[in-house]
Parts: structure tokens; sequence; C-alpha cells
């Protein structure tokens, strides 16, 4: 069975983080704690989900992130659609079933020069 996990970004400050709760209000809020420890609650964040897969190097795959496969032949944006997740190239969407030795070069939010690359 897949582990079900979550990152968040911070479009305030410009961070990644890890969630340790999560809070239904009138909005979804998330708990978190800042580098120095000290617990934090935002409503202002962008939600990734990991989608049960590691790369090549067995860095977990999260929405989001950017790939490339067989040395840079194919690189990706990780989408869920259609109910599933795949990569989207920016001309085609690929299932992850299609896909062997992958690896995370970044993602949009800290990389977003990357998307730049895979939209051309």
């Amino acid at each position: 069975m897949r582990e079900i996990k979550f990152r968040a970004w911070d479009p305030i400050s410009k961070k990644m983080i890890i969630p340790k709760e999560f809070i239904q209000l009138d909005k979804l809020y998330i708990g978190y704690f800042d580098e120095s420890g000290y617990p934090k609650i935002s409503e202002d964040f962008i939600l990734m989900q990991y989608i049960g897969v590691n790369d090549k190097n067995k860095k977990e795959i999260y929405e989001g992130d950017v790939i490339v496969q067989k040395h840079g032949e194919i690189k990706g944006v990780v989408r869920f659609r259609d109910g599933v997740f795949g990569v989207d190239t920016g001309k085609a969407f690929y299932p992850f079933a299609a896909y062997k030795d992958i690896e995370v070069i970044g993602n949009i939010y800290e990389n977003p020069e990357l998307l730049e690359e895979v939209i051309k």
C-alpha cells in the first residue's frame, strides 16, 4: 500500500515545509515547525502529494517535481490528471507506469527556471 504524505510550498516565506497536522475550519490550515523549532500554522500554502514512487537516487517524488528520464531525453513536471500521476512534458502527458530511470532535478516552486525549460 502506498504511503500518504504531503509537503507544502509556503509562498510567503518561499520555503518548502513538511506539514505535521491538517486542520479544517473555515479553510484548510497546516501545522508545522519552522527552522527554529517553533510551531506555526498557515493557510497560505500549496499542497503537494507524494506519489508513492522514488527516483533512481531513492528521493521521494511529489507533485510539482521536475524530473528527467534517460539522461535528459524526457523532461517534465509531475502532475495528477485524469485519476493518475504522470509527467507533463508541455506537449504530452505520460502516466508514471511508463517511466523508469527517473531522476528529480528540482521542483516548480524552488526552481521555477526548470519549468521554463519544460514548457519551451
